[in-house]
């Protein structure tokens, strides 16, 4: 049996209304430890139902939240478990439709919606979030955006009343919002390993990235390419002084400039030495 999600939808949209029926606790726990919440962070649980994502945030690991629902009953429910918490003074609950709500501050997104609905607010995640932010869905993932992590909380209890529940296992889906990596970047070497500039091109969807090298008209290929957040690393063979080496570069993307290194692994240039790349082209 499959279950549906938290109630969030406006009964005039066209979005399918969702009843609601809460997340087990021990799944919100490790949904909240898989995004690696702390007392830095800001929670926002779109579709809030009874709260306990954002109270569990706050009461556990010392976060601030926010809940988003469109039940006015429910946002009040929440108001009033928040009390009972003794979290009141680090949450609040809005009753807003979260597809117009503003989610820019929020450093962690919790969700449990129905697959089409994780696909309507896709674009939102993407457009509004900055790099980093994590995002934690309980049972349905993305579509097409491939989940950074997933796990299952085995024999979760779903509760449909106060006594009426059953048990299955619980999936849960993480994505950490990437930077915007795609396009042409460039930068210099020390000279004792090259007097030419390389380039570094890349394409992108999601957090996938594909793209090569370019140095004195010789294409480079890389391996190894990882983007997580605004992290990226990667590796590509290097010629220095006529052998064949490989390099490692990990850098932090800032906008349209990455600030990191480069170890050279092999041969007598094996070495750490700083990287600072620009952007001098974004893809279209």
């Amino acid at each position: 049996m499959q279950l549906v999600a938290n109630p969030l939808i406006l009964a005039e949209s066209q979005r399918p209304f969702v009843e609601f029926i809460p997340t087990p606790q021990d799944v919100v726990v490790e949904m909240l430890k898989a995004a690696q919440v702390t007392k830095e962070d800001i929670v926002y649980d779109l579709g809030c139902g009874d709260g306990r994502f954002v109270i569990t945030a706050a009461k556990m690991f010392g976060a601030r939240g926010v809940g988003i629902d469109i039940d006015s009953t429910l946002i009040s429910k929440c108001r009033v478990n928040a009390e009972k918490a003794g979290v009141a003074e680090r949450v609040n609950f809005l009753t807003q439709d979260l597809y117009e709500t503003d989610i820019s501050e929020a450093t962690v997104v919790t969700i449990y919606l129905l697959p089409e609905l994780n696909l309507l607010l896709r674009p939102k995640l993407l457009k509004e979030l900055k790099p980093n932010t994590r995002v934690v869905s309980h049972a349905f993932d993305m579509g097409d955006w491939l989940p950074d992590r997933q796990g299952v909380v085995k024999n979760a209890r779903f509760y449909m009343a106060p006594d009426l529940f059953f048990e299955q296992d619980a999936t849960f889906y993480l994505w950490v919002i990437p930077a915007k990596a795609a396009g042409t970047w460039c930068w210099e070497v020390p000279s004792i390993i090259s007097k030419e500039p390389y380039r570094l091109h890349l394409t992108q969807k999601y957090q996938i990235l594909k793209g090569y090298l370019t140095m004195q008209n010789r294409r480079l290929p890389i391996k190894d390419i990882k983007l997580s957040g605004n992290h990226l690393h990667f590796t590509s063979p290097a010629y220095l002084k006529g052998r064949k080496v490989t390099v490692d570069y990990r850098g932090t993307i800032e906008g349209n400039v990455i600030n990191g290194m480069i170890e050279v692994k092999e041969g007598p240039l094996s070495k750490t030495y700083p990287w600072r790349a620009f952007r001098i082209r974004e893809n279209p």
